[in-house]
């Protein structure tokens, strides 16, 4: 009996030995191992358990790289130094509340615009500016909104700063956390479970109604998202209405940034529509508004040659950030914001 069963295990362990090693040589598409890459690591996000809907969020202290940029998380959860939650005597705060673009994807700490924002405010203003970065990986305009209340406003911000990204329209907000590192070494070299979806990315995704259940994810295009005959377009406009909601009733600016997809830049930008969608929903809700687009941004270079990779339009580098930080830092003093 013994006998028959340890000949029993070995053919199954010889079956998907041989499985495994016939899917490496041949690959078949739906078999894909899980790639939850350095910045889904378990190191930097945790499940969060307030506010109802961010469902995940930065583990305060946590260090190490992401994305191949050294990364540390201040003890609130912002990327950062530390800071007092108490704003000193004479400061001027300014609050950021953006996805993986003000993150600081793929840069520095010192190379995001948000810091480098930070340092040109104190070199041409006479009060001293404290950026606080509250920005995460794969956050969308939601969990934003939902961080006001119950976290941001705590900080006593003088400006509050929307960094939107055309993709912040799509409604989960989402990151995925790997699971134990065991679990991880077999979901990212099998292939065989990666054809039955075991062990792939354990996505946080937010329900923006729990009353009710959402219609099908959105697999449009931006350009189709910003839409108005667009199922998402009426919910993200309406989002967009509760900041202006918020901003009027505590006496406070929120300037909404519509960051740029580093394509095209000329007059072929292709995002021009969504922009000016955004743009023309930003100011009847009563936030400022300041358009990094393309054809509203002196871009000196091409698109490429501010991406931090390559092929990804999303993310800037160096440049990228500089740019940005500048075009904000101008948008800031023509809308009369900042202190002298």
């Amino acid at each position: 009996m013994k006998k028959n069963i340890l000949l029993a295990i070995l053919a199954l362990v010889t079956y998907i030995a041989l499985t495994e090693s016939t899917l490496h040589i041949f690959p078949i598409d739906r078999c894909q191992v899980a790639d939850f890459g350095t910045a889904r690591s378990r190191d930097f996000y945790r499940f969060a358990e307030k506010p109802s809907g961010i469902l995940y969020e930065h583990i305060p202290g946590a260090e190490g790289e992401i994305f191949g940029a050294p990364v540390r998380i201040n003890s609130h959860g912002m990327r950062g130094a530390e800071i007092s939650k108490e704003k000193p005597e004479g400061v001027f705060r300014i609050a950021i509340l953006g996805d993986s673009v003000a993150f600081g994807y793929g840069v520095a700490e010192g190379e995001g615009f948000p810091v480098l924002l930070e340092k040109k405010l104190n070199e041409h203003l006479d009060t001293e500016v404290e950026m606080l970065n509250f920005s995460v990986v794969g956050y969308s305009t939601i969990q934003g909104l939902l961080l006001l209340p119950d976290k941001i406003l705590g900080f006593d911000p003088d400006i509050i700063i929307i960094a939107h990204h055309l993709n912040d329209i799509y409604n989960p907000g989402r990151v995925a956390i790997a699971p134990s590192p065991v679990k991880s070494f077999f979901a990212q070299n099998s292939r065989l479970l990666g054809c039955f979806k075991i062990g792939h990315q354990l996505e946080a995704r937010f329900i923006v109604n729990k009353k009710e259940e959402l219609e099908e994810e959105f697999k449009g295009s931006y350009k189709d998202a910003y839409l108005p005959n667009s199922p998402i377009w009426s919910r993200h406009k309406d989002l967009l209405g509760w900041f202006g909601k918020i901003s009027k009733e505590q006496g406070l600016p929120m300037v909404l940034i519509l960051l740029p997809i580093f394509e095209n830049f000329d007059q072929n930008y292709q995002y021009k529509e969504a922009h000016e969608t955004l743009e023309r929903a930003g100011i009847k809700a009563g936030l400022k508004v300041i358009d990094l687009s393309p054809l509203s941004v002196d871009y000196d270079k091409s698109a490429v040659s501010y991406r931090n990779q390559p092929n990804d339009p999303d993310h800037p580098n160096l440049a990228g950030h500089e740019k940005l930080s500048e075009v904000i830092y101008n948008g800031l003093l023509k809308e009369k914001l900042l202190p002298k």
